[in-house]
């Protein structure tokens, strides 16, 4: 027992029930903004294609752009599926 008449497992039980904890929570918050920057993408993808369906010399150009933006928001959105797995996966402590 320490001096507060705990078991030394039930200390190192608290102390990694903390660490779980601000784990999820980091790994929410980090879904969280993975959403964010794929909602940003999104909208930055429909900015070039409305830029593309204008025409002009560069319409090629603002369709690449708007691929690239489409396939950055699906990236961001598959890093926010994983980090709510590896929150809703941390051990109950």
């Amino acid at each position: 027992m320490n001096d507060d008449g705990r078991l030394p497992s039930d200390v190192i039980r608290e102390q990694l029930a903390r660490q779980v904890l601000r784990s999820r929570r980091m790994a929410v918050a980090l879904a969280e903004a993975h959403e964010r920057v794929a909602l940003t993408e999104e909208e930055t993808a429909e900015t070039y294609e409305t830029l593309a369906a204008r025409g002009g010399p560069h319409r090629q150009r603002f369709r690449g752009k708007a691929e690239a933006a489409r396939k950055a928001a699906a990236t961001a959105h598959t890093c926010a599926i994983w980090a709510y797995w590896i929150a809703d996966r941390a051990p109950d402590l």
